[in-house]
């Protein structure tokens, strides 16, 4: 890792972006990092390339911090293909004329090296945000499955150990203790709980238990 970082601070130096390598340097722990490689046809197409490509991660709502581990100028070679198959980085090549490395496309089919070629810059931006997407956490999607009223707070004794149990009247839908598909498996589920007009408990609680009764249950 210390490696790569020093590669890309050498690179920041070279284009004239020295001013962000403290950003590079300071990124915290829960930035979600992108190794790249960038080859273009001229310094000034590679300058606009990189400016194009950066850009992605201050749009976006998630910590990204796209690392341009290797900008040079010509075609994709073998030790490109090397370096991103090592670092998992993909390669985006802008407005290269005429043959390709035959030995360098052999070996990135082999070690499964993505790179994306295109002479119109938003296309190359549309697939290059394409392969960022593949980096991040998937987006959370919340589907309700039931509500139900408090009707009452018990306190019991478990264990010398005081806790609180609501009894609830189902209004709607169905309650889970955890939620199983054929797709997902078990889908972990969890409760706000509203008062008046404001949630109490905007991020959810779990459930320790459902009973129907004094029977366990999982719905």
């Amino acid at each position: 890792a210390s490696k790569k970082g020093f590669m890309a601070r050498n690179i920041l130096k070279r284009y004239g972006m020295a001013d962000m390598i403290n950003k590079e340097d300071v990124q915290n722990d829960d930035s979600i990092r992108i190794p790249i490689i960038l080859k273009a046809d001229a310094d000034g197409t590679l300058s606009a390339l990189r400016d194009i490509v950066l850009g992605v991660q201050d749009e976006s709502k998630l910590d990204l911090c796209i690392d341009p581990i290797s900008m040079s100028i010509g075609h994709v070679t073998p030790s490109d293909v090397r370096m991103a198959a090592e670092s998992g980085a993909a390669i985006f090549c802008f407005n290269l004329k005429g043959s390709k490395d035959k030995t360098a496309m052999s070996l990135a089919a082999s070690e499964n090296v993505a790179i994306r070629s295109h002479d119109v810059i938003y296309h190359l931006l549309d697939e290059a945000k394409e392969v960022f997407s593949t980096f991040c956490p998937p987006t959370p999607i919340e589907k309700v499955h039931g509500k139900a009223k408090v009707q009452a707070i018990f306190d019991i004794n478990n264990n010398k150990d005081a806790e609180k149990v609501a009894g609830l009247m189902i209004e709607d839908g169905t309650l889970y203790l955890d939620k199983s598909s054929k797709e997902n498996g078990s889908l972990e589920c969890k409760y706000r709980v509203k008062r008046g007009d404001n949630f109490i408990s905007p991020g959810g609680v779990r459930a320790k238990s459902l009973r129907r009764v004094k029977e366990e249950v999982e719905s």
